[in-house]
């Protein structure tokens, strides 16, 4: 089943057709290279819909986070950064000091998952999660 086809099944079992800005904003965040902002999306969306509007663009983006579609991140920038979620599941490592980002495998959380499950009964959502610290390089230029 093609990506398409997938979000309009997601959507129809939730009650919402697949508009023309809703096939809009899917393919500027499907063909995105990797987490863009919400302007970023509109701009690209305008490219193919002039007459798209933000407030369109953060609705969508807000129903497609609802149904895990889409994930909504603070990579520590002053805006937030979104990203189409495929089936694998995946993470960042964020240098507060130099601003690198390295993407983590949800490997790394699953285990935190589970414990959180089995001693809390909370099934946590471990979609997309931003940690912050410190990079190998800037560790070093601090004496750490």
């Amino acid at each position: 089943m093609s990506c398409e086809a997938t979000t309009a099944d997601v959507l129809h079992r939730s009650g919402l057709r697949m508009t023309r800005p809703r096939e809009v904003i899917i393919a500027a965040l499907r063909h995105a290279t990797g987490h863009c902002t919400a302007q970023t999306i509109l701009d690209t969306a305008q490219a193919r819909h002039p007459s798209m509007n933000a407030s369109t663009v953060y609705r969508t983006l807000t129903t497609f986070r609802r149904l895990g579609l889409v994930s909504e991140t603070d990579l520590g920038s002053s805006e937030l950064s979104y990203a189409w979620i495929g089936p694998e599941r995946h993470h960042h490592l964020v240098c507060q000091r130099c601003g690198h980002v390295v993407e983590l495998e949800h490997r790394y959380l699953e285990p935190v998952q589970r414990a959180v499950l089995r001693d809390f009964g909370f099934g946590a959502s471990v979609d997309h999660f931003a940690i912050f610290g410190l990079c190998k390089s800037c560790r070093e230029a601090v004496g750490e």
